[in-house]
């Protein structure tokens, strides 16, 4: 299955009493399991900066994450981000199966880099060719 980060961010006024936020957690993680049972729930954090906590789980599918991002939402106390994650084994399997063939066989790559550079070339040419700085716009005072 599938894993996703959910990171949260609780709205300021939601929550008076910190005490609160554990009860406020049992909670949403009663409602998750009851409505989204094929979740794995693997673990959760607290967070210092811009979110307030994250949660790691997995699910089999996209809907299903989404589902529970909106089953938190509906306590209406935090936003939600839903992020799906890739092991970085699983990444680095992925990247050492793709050939660097498989590269070249969609287009010289050196070919690429000198349209680029030849591009490039032609912007600074107009940019000086455009602008001296010895010369101001004529739309400025002076």
């Amino acid at each position: 299955m599938p894993t996703y980060v959910l990171l949260s961010h609780f709205i300021p006024d939601a929550i008076v009493d910190p005490p609160e936020i554990v009860n406020l957690d049992a909670l949403v993680k009663r409602r998750v399991r009851a409505e989204c049972n094929s979740v794995e729930w693997l673990d959760s954090y607290v967070l210092l900066g811009r979110y307030d906590a994250l949660d790691l789980f997995r699910a089999p599918d996209n809907e299903t994450a989404a589902k529970v991002a909106m089953v938190i939402r509906s306590f209406g106390h935090v936003t939600t981000e839903v992020l799906p994650a890739t092991a970085w084994q699983d990444f680095a399997k992925s990247v050492e199966s793709f050939s660097s063939s498989d590269v070249e066989s969609s287009g010289n790559l050196s070919q690429i880099d000198e349209e680029a550079a030849s591009v490039e070339d032609e912007v600074d040419e107009a940019m000086v060719d455009s602008f001296p700085a010895s010369d101001p716009p004529s739309f400025t005072p002076g």
